[in-house]
């Protein structure tokens, strides 16, 4: 499943924090829309819809629902390789949501 996570947050919303065409949104707007990305991308993977919504959620809470912290952890995502760790904070989310 952990693939599932990596590819989940790899789907965030690229736009910048607070911008959309036509004016200005909150981060809270944008943190909506991570999540509702983040899932979906976890869904695409045929992760169950709990386990994706669970992980997503514990990413937000971990990372404060930090917009920077956010694209910084995309970024990082983005230059993984094949056999590379993903991001400690996603490991976290993951094992937090999966039963002992």
């Amino acid at each position: 499943m952990l693939i599932a996570i990596v590819v989940m947050a790899s789907l965030m919303p690229a736009g910048a924090a607070g911008e959309r065409a036509g004016g200005k949104t909150s981060n809270d707007a944008y943190l909506n829309q991570a999540r509702a990305d983040m899932i979906a991308g976890c869904r695409d993977q045929d992760a169950p819809r709990s386990y994706c919504e669970c992980v997503t959620d514990e990413v937000l809470e971990r990372n404060g629902r930090n917009v920077a912290r956010l694209r910084e952890m995309q970024a990082e995502i983005s230059r993984l390789r094949p056999g590379s760790q993903p991001p400690r904070l996603l490991v976290k989310a993951a094992q937090a949501c999966t039963p002992a």
